[in-house]
């Protein structure tokens, strides 16, 4: 269908290390493609990740950002289920849809998927992205975008804490930001009556306890960790990719507890094997989300969850590169969520 935006005005990240102004180009949307405007868009750990080359796959020069809320501006001749003027959030990935983890529902552990922002495929640091209709979740038109922006976050985390087989009344969270202060939010909704959060700072016990934590231990505080074995959590998610983390969550879990990682370290990491099979402790990962999970977290965001606690900071998407040193600072460590907004309304048409 015919639309008025024919480019986009994205920011992409050089490999200098900075953000450049860039014109893309929007043509008529395929089959399955839906071309959405950009209101906020969340800056993820990944995104991070990129800027300081750590990231497994994805490199610099790229537009980056998946962590949006936006709505539909035109849709492809294929696309039923989503309309012009729909409110929309997306995944990081367009799953393949054929293969046996796609028709398991498994989309998250589909190996034929290709991803925003990679290879090609500009991401949502921009006025206006390109997205194909797997990827999308329509959201209730009077959602907040403060609230849209963070369903992909908090279904990652939600994904997380519901890998054990069991419903863990203690939960302790390794890493209070991001993904972490998301587990944090939600863990009590997953049947957990304590939590028990873990990072640095002053500033990220305020937001731990902001968020539900009922007990904070400062990891760079030796008295703090002397505490750590006296956790007994039932079950452990690790969010943060130190190395040390499995350790920690090893002395933070009680005899016959759940570990669930779902960071990626970014390179291998030592597993104190002996410990986990001594208090035959099981040991799982988390990888993303599912749709269902997905539709979970909007009905909660529907009925009444407030995550724009989650948020800290916000800027202007075209001072992207200030958002990224404020995360680069001795300031940045005690940073929620960081989102960047697009201010100019006819931009978004």
């Amino acid at each position: 269908m015919a639309y008025e935006t024919t480019a986009a005005c994205g920011y992409e990240l050089t490999t200098s290390g900075t953000f450049k102004e860039v014109h893309l180009p929007i043509a008529s949307p395929r089959p399955d493609d839906i071309v959405a405007a950009v209101h906020l868009v969340g800056i993820c750990g990944s995104d991070l990740g990129v800027y300081l080359g750590r990231h497994p796959y994805k490199r610099a020069p790229a537009v980056l950002g998946h962590e949006m809320c936006g709505h539909v501006v035109a849709v492809g001749s294929g696309v039923s289920r989503v309309r012009v003027g729909d409110h929309i959030t997306t995944s990081a990935f367009c799953p393949c849809g054929s293969c046996s983890q796609c028709s398991g529902g498994m989309v998250n552990l589909c190996a034929g998927r290709t991803n925003l922002s990679h290879e090609d495929w500009p991401g949502c640091f921009a006025t206006h992205v390109v997205l194909r209709e797997p990827m999308i979740t329509v959201l209730p038109h009077d959602m907040p975008h403060e609230q849209g922006t963070l369903v992909e976050p908090l279904s990652i985390a939600w994904h997380a804490l519901q890998r054990p087989d069991t419903r863990p009344q203690h939960v302790a969270v390794i890493g209070a930001g991001g993904i972490g202060a998301a587990t944090v939010l939600l863990a009590h909704r997953a049947g957990a009556t304590k939590v028990t959060a873990i990072d640095r700072g002053v500033a990220k016990e305020r937001l731990a306890r902001k968020l539900g934590a009922s007990c904070f231990l400062d990891a760079g505080d030796l008295d703090d960790r002397a505490k750590y074995t006296d956790v007994n959590a039932d079950l452990t998610v690790v969010t943060s990719g130190h190395p040390s983390c499995l350790t920690e969550a090893l002395e933070l879990t009680r005899p016959r507890g759940q570990v669930v990682v779902v960071s990626y370290s970014g390179s291998d990491v030592s597993i104190p094997l002996d410990g986990f099979v001594g208090n035959e402790i099981t040991l799982l990962t988390s990888h993303l989300a599912v749709g269902s999970e997905v539709e979970e977290i909007v009905t909660m965001l529907s009925n009444g969850l407030d995550a724009s606690r989650l948020i800290t900071h916000r800027f202007p998407i075209h001072d992207v590169e200030a958002a990224f040193d404020l995360l680069t600072s001795p300031e940045g460590v005690s940073a929620g969520r960081v989102v960047l907004e697009n201010r100019l309304k006819e931009d978004l048409r």
